[in-house]
């Protein structure tokens, strides 16, 4: 009987191991919900950017940890790093040692390293950062309020524009350990840095604001702003980054923009750039970097004599290729076929390659400086979430396409004679993708000069061709508005409608004549709003031969012929 119960118990525990193991393996099948992002976040600046700016650091070869940078090769580079950034914390008086605190939070800390290079890719320095791990802060107790806003790329190439047309000097600042800057009101405990604690019972209260809490570019960018009004400086309420001081309505006028610690000044006043660098410099750390010539990876070659400035990424898209092994690759004329129809992988099986970091990587050259990728792009991102093997053939031909255009570059070129200020260019490819929603493509320049594009797919499904442009129109209308306001930051008034190319002749007469038709009765009333703006004299549609119509680049493949056609248009 003894046995027989042995028996019987060990059946028993198998048998609950068993239904443990299959319950587990449920969990571990279940299909998993897509996350997304809010809708206030959709913006490509917050959703994509901050993806593709981190893509540089990946390429470098820099220690991810303390011990990592003492056993590498160049562990005294690194070394004095640290160094100067411990110095720069006590010169900030960023905290005091105090005795550990019983039951509050004591964050830690991390190393991050990082290298500096030119524009032809050069090293120009080895940063050794010091971060709190923010992610170990409690909302409440440690922090409360954490956005802050950095400049639009539209905005940066905007201000490239008027540049060149009105002749301004760009020079450029970097503030030196900028978030320490930035007073914190909280109390916040940190561990001593890794290699120089003095003492395993102290801690570190924080005074200013550390690189890694979830408030310090909050504090940072409040501290700035504060100062910058103080000397006399305008916000713009168009780009929070954007700044202006006006002596009067003198032409010397001074614009600053901010993009978290990197600076650029514009104004045709040498004498008025070299004050205000004074005025910074008697007020925080910081570094000269003379002319504009590397901004966030984009390399800016201004020749103010001949009044032309170009931005390209040439080196940064070279350490693309160079890290997916295709520097070798043969080229290719086009990024993306004209008739591609791929489908979304639906079984549990994944490719094995880094198909989301190429994306990302690609997405930081795309936003930048690269329309041309602007289609393949957000096509290709659809598939992320489970990409195929073929997905990834395909993605592979945009590196081939970009190993043949590494010197593509956009041109700024000072204009003359009856050119439009503000002009934009708005197409939309109908129900050509499987779910039938159609795609949205814009694009926006500035005395002749792109400095806004997009490739969306619509939200709705268009029921015809006209409905998909009349949307497409509608989202076109709201960069319209937002960059006239941009104009006003640079002192140009627009009293004339901007002017939106469309090859569509019933979208046209559709925002200029109100009314229910039976084919789009439907419609929903948000994409109406062109039609109000076209009636208060804002925006108005005109005719363009497909031809000829810029924005078609951004909505679908082409043939090579079109492709470079409006490529030329597009890029000067």
């Amino acid at each position: 009987n003894t046995e027989d119960i042995k028996i019987q118990s060990c059946i028993e525990q198998e048998k609950q191991q068993n239904d443990k193991n299959i319950e587990e393996q449920n969990i571990l099948n279940r299909p998993q919900r897509t996350i997304r992002a809010p809708n206030y976040l959709q913006d490509y600046d917050t959703s994509y950017l901050a993806t593709a700016l981190s893509a540089e650091t990946i390429i470098d070869n820099v220690p991810t940890t303390y011990d990592e940078a003492q056993s590498h090769p160049n562990k005294k580079e690194w070394n004095l790093a640290m160094k100067s950034e411990i110095e720069s914390l006590y010169k900030n008086k960023t905290w005091t040692l105090v005795k550990k605190p019983q039951n509050r939070n004591i964050i830690s800390t991390k190393w991050i390293f990082k290298i500096k290079k030119d524009g032809e890719g050069q090293i120009t320095k080895y940063k050794a950062r010091l971060v709190a791990r923010g992610f170990s802060q409690q909302e409440g107790m440690d922090y409360t309020e954490t956005y802050s806003p950095v400049a639009k790329l539209t905005t940066f190439r905007s201000l490239l524009v008027f540049a060149v047309q009105k002749n301004w000097y760009l020079y450029q600042l970097d503030v030196k350990t900028a978030f320490l800057h930035g007073v914190v009101n909280e109390e916040i405990y940190i561990e001593q840095p890794c290699g120089f604690s003095e003492n395993n019972n102290l801690v570190c209260r924080l005074h200013k604001a550390l690189y890694g809490l979830k408030q310090a570019s909050k504090c940072w960018n409040n501290r700035f702003h504060q100062f910058l009004t103080k000397i006399g400086f305008t916000r713009s309420n168009t780009d929070h980054c954007l700044y202006t001081l006006d002596f009067s309505g003198s032409e010397d006028l001074i614009h600053l923009l901010l993009y978290v610690d990197d600076i650029i000044l514009a104004s045709g006043s040498i004498n008025r750039i070299n004050e205000l660098k004074y005025q910074l410099k008697e007020e925080f750390e910081i570094e000269d970097c003379g002319i504009l010539s590397y901004y966030l990876g984009i390399k800016i070659e201004h020749n103010i004599d001949k009044a032309e400035l170009k931005i390209s990424q040439g080196q940064y898209l070279k350490n693309v290729l160079r890290r997916f092994n295709m520097l070798d690759c043969k080229p290719r004329s086009i990024p993306i076929e004209t008739k591609v129809d791929l489908s979304i992988n639906t079984l549990s099986t994944t490719c094995s390659q880094p198909y989301r970091q190429l994306i990302g990587c690609l997405m930081y050259a795309m936003l930048a400086t690269r329309p041309d990728l602007s289609y393949c792009l957000n096509y290709f991102s659809h598939f992320q979430s489970n990409p195929e093997e073929v997905h990834w053939m395909y993605l592979k031909n945009v590196l081939r396409y970009i190993k043949g255009t590494l010197d593509y570059s956009i041109i700024y070129r000072k204009q003359s004679g009856n050119i439009p200020i503000l002009e934009g260019f708005v197409d939309a490819d109908w129900a050509n993708h499987k779910d039938r929603k159609s795609v949205t493509g814009y694009i926006f320049k500035i005395y002749g000069s792109i400095v806004s594009w997009s490739t969306n797919r619509q939200p709705t499904i268009a029921l015809s061709t006209t409905e998909a442009e009349y949307m497409a129109a509608s989202y076109a209308t709201c960069e319209a508005i937002w960059l006239r306001s941009i104009l006003k930051d640079f002192g140009v008034e627009l009293f004339e409608p901007i002017t939106l190319y469309e090859d569509n002749q019933s979208c046209i007469q559709l925002s200029q004549n109100p009314g229910h038709h039976r084919r789009t009765k439907h419609i929903d009333i948000r994409h109406h709003f062109i039609r109000e703006k076209v009636e208060e004299g804002i925006v108005k549609l005109k005719y363009i031969t497909s031809e000829n119509q810029q924005a078609d680049i951004l909505t679908k493949g082409l043939p090579v012929s079109k492709f470079n056609h409006l490529i030329k248009l597009i890029m000067n």
